[in-house]
């Protein structure tokens, strides 16, 4: 069917709540440029429990929103859309987003994506014009991609330059990407393209689940803004053999680079991390900008030929790596184990030479 504009359940100048649209095995093709499918809109006020679920068929040219606010100190929360069996190609022009602000707050949002091929998904959006001296939050925001396939996925995105010092904040944003998802080139948890702050942001990988291209924590356009917390999971048997993992990356006028990155170690860029546990091994195309590198729940096996971790680019330069152990392991003395390999030089760990108590009692040399 061809739809010659909008399907949405109900727009408000004030609140929307508590709206679902439902479109079960429906081919629609969008008459407009790009059409748009909402849970719920306003002009102003406040966008809540709004809900999109979308089983089977195919779409092309629409955005979809869980919630959706136009005016100045709006607030979306706690809206959601749901995709069970829906094949979009990149050409179709498909973007997600759990919830949108034009110049307001995005909280709690999640988007789901199941046994589909969906090309963008945010799973919070803030849209922040110049002129606007106000901070806004894009925080909570989930985005899960189960037997799923994405190109893009970003739990948290915060866009605008204002003239604000402190524009808001990117916090506490997830990605899911498990039990057989994928991700094709690009994944972050938290990204703000202005001077917002980044701040304990989330990207956990499990299940049997592959993702290739850029993967980042926490990412800025901004040389002044706060990098912090953020961190990438590498959980079971998650694949990122051609996966670029970062833990911070800024992107300024002199673009991305390794050498500008390591300059921003000592501003505002601070403890994001890598975290390897439930018996996760194997290898990633490249590693770089991890503040630490923590082997968790670690079975301990003295083998060095055989690393948790490798990859032969980026740069651990700084980094430290820090060791737990699964209880019950038995660890003899002049036993080592290898955490870490790589065949070129990617710089010297902070902890370089230095030994640690792993939490059973066992003094460990990095």
């Amino acid at each position: 069917d061809e739809v010659d504009g909008d399907i949405y359940f109900t727009v408000s100048n004030n609140r929307v709540f508590d709206n679902y649209v439902l479109i079960d095995n429906a081919n629609l093709h969008s008459v407009a440029v790009t059409g748009t499918i909402l849970g719920g809109y306003a002009n102003f006020g406040s966008v809540f429990n709004n809900h999109v679920e979308i089983n089977g068929g195919t779409f092309d040219d629409f955005n979809i929103y869980g919630g959706y606010v136009a005016g100045i100190d709006g607030n979306v929360y706690g809206n959601s859309v749901t995709i069970n069996e829906v094949k979009a190609r990149e050409e179709d022009h498909i973007i997600v987003f759990g919830g949108y602000a034009e110049n307001g707050n995005v909280n709690k949002n999640i988007v789901k994506i199941y046994d589909s091929e969906i090309p963008v998904a945010f799973g919070g959006f803030v849209e922040v014009d110049a002129e606007i001296e106000h901070a806004y939050e894009v925080s909570g925001n989930v985005v899960v991609i189960k037997k799923a396939t994405v190109d893009a996925a970003y739990a948290g995105f915060f866009n605008g330059d204002t003239d604000m010092t402190d524009a808001g904040k990117v916090h506490n944003n997830y990605v899911v990407v498990g039990a057989d998802g994928e991700v094709g080139s690009l994944l972050i948890a938290g990204m703000s393209e202005g001077n917002a702050d980044v701040i304990n942001n989330k990207i956990i990988l499990c299940e049997n689940s592959t993702v290739t291209g850029t993967v980042i924590a926490g990412g800025s356009d901004n040389i002044e803004s706060e990098i912090s917390g953020n961190s990438i999971n590498l959980l079971q048997k998650v694949d990122v053999t051609g996966a670029d993992l970062y833990g911070y990356k800024r992107n300024t006028s002199n673009t991305y680079n390794n050498n500008l990155n390591t300059y921003n170690n000592n501003l505002n860029t601070y403890n994001n991390n890598l975290v390897i546990d439930k018996g996760w091994t194997g290898k990633a195309n490249s590693v770089q900008n991890f503040n630490n590198i923590n082997f968790n729940n670690i079975v301990w096996q003295p083998d060095n030929d055989k690393a948790i971790l490798t990859t032969n680019s980026g740069n651990i330069n700084g980094s430290n790596f820090n060791l737990t152990l699964q209880n019950g392991q038995k660890v003899n003395v002049g036993e080592s184990m290898l955490l870490f390999k790589s065949n070129n030089d990617l710089g010297v760990i902070a902890n370089d030479g230095n030994t640690f108590n792993t939490t059973l009692g066992v003094a460990t040399a990095v």
